[in-house]
This record gives structure tokens, C-alpha cells and sequence, in this order.
């Protein structure tokens, strides 16, 4: 159910979240915890970037402090979720919400990842679930404009809250720390990723930053406007009556988790070409046709990607190294796949079109035709794995975590979190739950 926006449903979410003993919910707090560990898998595959190491480098030695991922070098709690944030998007492999349009748990773990010296392992989930909330709400009644980009405007709201329960902040002041972050939300461009710059990657790290800061300051007496998010609404994206998602359901169990590495509009062509991969001689094709939503065209129609960052977003390169390499795992970033010349070849000759049925139905799904000497194959595919109604089994992510993990922390570390994080008491302080220990 939704309703037009006022702050005064923010403040009745909130006695929703208080009165849904939420801590005792296994369907909500196990997802939680899927999509925690989902996120430090790709926190750790990007340690494998010198850009990573170097941020990391600097963030310590330039914002010195107590806090490290893991066994690195320490840093302060502000520079630790931006390093946090960069990281788990940096190979597009992190978890979504598709009614988001986004990734509310990114800035939402980022932020609160340094306090986790001062919670328990069941504060810091119930802090992760009122973020990833009040996230999804936020993105929701906040759609940005063409040419935007979301990772830097309604995921400070999210943090903003998670951060406010692991201050126990109380309602009043959570709505407090709200109106002083929509007051100065940033509006992030989608220009980056067109020009294959991967600055892109510093939006999340700005959001959980700014959550930080006004979770904090609200402890004081200092003040905010009302509606501030309504204003923003109002002013920054041209939308007079945003609305609010009052439903008492948890979405963070529509949360999906991704298979591959690309953004969520590939990976439908993607896995129609791995369908279609065993029956058809790659060599031999000479035209392939993918037909999807319009969206899925606006966000991903980058050709002939030249950085990591514009390959992550581009239907016909997902395509390319789906039926080429028959995978889209991080590795498919790789200067030596992302240039390989077959990939490259398949890559030119896809033709991508606007599906006007799945578009005026709002459903996502794609149709893939690849022209093989003279006969046509077609697979269709509505649905995907991480869907609402397809979610990845725990061994499944668990095969990810593995995957992600083990090169950065080695095979016992990977293990050792995995059990800490899926069997860990509640009480447990959460540092000790998500590091890796001696």
C-alpha cells in the first residue's frame, strides 16, 4: 500500500520495525545475513585491484585511525565505509532490490561496518534491517531522472538509519538524522559509466559517509527541517506527490543476490546465451538479436566497452563473454577476457532492440535469436536466478562467497567467516563475527 508522503509514516515505520521483534524472524535475519555475506565476497574479490590496495593505502595513511578490514592497515571509521562501499560494488557482483531500482545494502553495511566494534552480532543485523528498510523505501519514492545515477541520492537515507540504531538514537532523532540528510542529498550522474570512468564507484562510499554524519550529529541538539525528503522530492527530481510504502511486509526479502557480475539488466541476455551456448558453433555465428525491456537499454547500452566499468553495464558485452567464456564471475574483467578478440567479434554484431510488450508491462525478461550459418535459435527468458520467486540456494552463495573469498583470505579464513556469520550467536560482538581471526 502506498500513500503520499509525509514524515510522519516515516516515524509510523519505525514503531512497525520496533514492534516486529525482528531478531526473531529466521526468514528475515537469515536473509540478512545471506546478504551480508554476499557483500564481503565482493569486498574481498576486489582486494585482488590495485586501485583497491592504493585507496586503501591512502585512506590510512592520509585519515589514520582504529579500523581495518580484516588484517589491513587502519583507518578511520569515515574512511573505512567509503573504502568498505568502493570495494563491494567495485566488480558490479553485489546484491540488489528490483523495486529499488538499486542496491540498498551497500551504503547501509558500509556505514555501520565500523561500529561493529560496539555491537553485538544481533544489534548489528537488526541495525543492517532497519537500514535496508527504510532504504528500499526511500528508493522507491525517490526515482531519479534520466541521465542520474541512484548510487549516490536515496542510499544516505538507509545508512542515515542504520547508523541511528547503532547509536540508539531514538525515533524522534532518527527522524531527525533523516531530515538533516535529505537536506543536502547529492545528485549523482550516470556520466561516469558512459565515459568508462570508474569514479563511479566513490558514490556509495559518499552516501554511507554522509549517513555517518548525520546519524552523529543528531545526537546533539542540533536541528532539521521537516520533510526535508519531500522537498528534495520536490526540488532535485520534479515529483510533487512521492509516495510511501506503507506495507508492513520485510523487503529485504525481496533482496536478490546475483550470480554474475554485471549489472541486473545483463544478466537476462546473458543467461539466454549460456542456454543457447552448448547447441551452437560460436565460430560460425554471423548475427545475434536481443530483444528486451526498454530500461535494461537506457542503463546497459554501452558498445564496444573499453573499462571494466562500461562492460559491467553493457547487454552486448554480457553477451559476448556469456557464449564465449561461458561465465560473467568477476574474472571476466580481465584485461586479457575483457579484450579477447572473439569476445570482441560476437560483441559488434548484436543488435539490441526495445521490447514493447515487456515494456508496457513494466516486466523484465529478454529474448536472444543468434543466427548460425542459416538456421535461428531463440531462447526467452522471463525470469532469473536471485529473483524474488528463483533465489539462490545458501550453497550456491556459499559457492560464491568461496569463490570471491579465497584468493584475498585464503580457504580457511573464507570458511571460518562463513560459520561465524550463518551460526554465530546473537550476543557475539560483531567485529569478531565478520574478521578474520588469529
Amino acid at each position: 500500500m502506498t500513500i503520499p508522503f509525509q514524515d510522519e509514516l516515516i516515524t509510523e515505520t519505525f514503531q512497525w520495525l520496533d514492534d516486529s521483534a525482528l531478531l526473531s524472524k529466521k526468514e528475515v535475519t537469515d536473509h540478512a545475513k545471506m546478504l551480508v555475506l554476499d557483500t564481503l565476497a565482493c569486498v574481498n574479490a576486489a582486494y585482488l585491484s590495485p586501485t583497491i590496495n592504493e585507496l586503501e593505502s591512502n585512506f590510512s595513511t592520509f585519515d589514520p585511525g582504529p579500523y581495518a578490514i580484516h588484517h589491513g592497515p587502519k583507518m578511520s571509521a569515515l574512511s573505512l565505509a567509503q573504502l568498505f562501499a568502493y570495494s563491494a560494488c567495485w566488480h558490479e557482483a553485489c546484491e540488489g532490490h528490483a523495486s529499488a531500482h538499486g542496491r540498498p545494502g551497500i551504503a547501509t553495511l558500509a556505514a555501520i561496518y565500523p561500529f561493529a566494534s560496539r555491537l553485538s552480532w544481533g544489534q548489528f543485523l537488526e541495525a543492517f534491517v532497519y537500514g535496508y528498510e527504510m532504504s528500499v523505501r526511500f528508493a522507491q519514492m525517490l526515482r531519479i531522472k534520466p541521465g542520474m545515477h541512484v548510487d549516490g541520492n536515496w542510499p544516505s537515507l538507509g545508512a542515515t538509519v542504520a547508523v541511528g540504531k547503532c547509536l540508539a538514537l531514538s525515533n524522534a532523532q532518527l527522524l531527525n538524522a533523516i531530515n538533516i540528510t535529505g537536506s543536502q542529498i547529492p545528485m549523482s550522474l550516470y556520466l561516469p559509466i558512459e565515459q568508462g570512468s570508474n569514479s563511479r564507484n566513490s558514490y556509495l562510499g559518499h552516501a554511507a559517509v554522509l549517513g555517518i554524519q548525520s546519524a552523529m550529529a543528531a545526537l546533539t541538539s542540533l536541528t532539521a527541517p521537516r520533510a526535508s525528503s519531500l522537498a528534495y522530492a520536490q526540488i532535485a527530481l520534479g515529483n510533487d506527490t512521492p509516495m510511501w510504502n506503507k506495507s508492513h511486509e520485510f523487503e529485504i526479502l525481496n533482496a536478490y543476490i546475483k550470480p554474475f557480475a554485471a549489472v541486473r539488466h545483463v544478466h537476462y541476455g546473458a543467461i539466454a546465451a549460456m542456454e543457447l551456448k552448448e547447441r551452437i558453433d560460436i565460430q560460425a555465428i554471423t548475427e545475434i538479436v536481443l530483444e528486451i525491456y526498454e530500461e535494461a537499454t537506457i542503463y546497459c547500452g554501452n558498445r564496444n566497452p573499453q573499462s571494466a566499468i562500461q562492460a559491467q553495464f553493457s547487454l552486448s558485452f554480457g553477451i559476448a563473454a556469456a557464449l564465449v567464456m561461458n561465465h560473467l564471475s568477476f574474472e571476466i574483467y580481465d584485461p586479457n577476457i575483457l579484450f579477447h578478440p572473439e569476445v570482441r567479434r560476437i560483441e559488434k554484431i548484436i543488435q539490441v532492440k526495445i521490447n514493447p510488450e515487456l515494456t508496457r508491462l513494466k516486466k523484465r525478461g529478454a529474448r536472444l535469436s543468434i543466427l548460425e550459418r542459416d538456421q535461428w535459435h531463440h531462447a526467452e527468458v522471463g525470469s532469473i536466478l536471485g529473483d524474488a520467486n528463483r533465489p539462490m540456494s545458501t550453497s550456491q552463495i556459499k559457492d560464491k562467497f568461496m569463490h570471491y573469498s579465497q584468493e584475498t583470505l585464503g580457504t580457511q579464513a573464507s570458511i571460518q567467516i562463513w560459520d561465524k556469520v550463518t551460526q554465530g550467536e546473537l550476543s557475539e560482538r560483531a567485529w569478531d563475527v565478520l574478521h578474520v581471526t588469529d
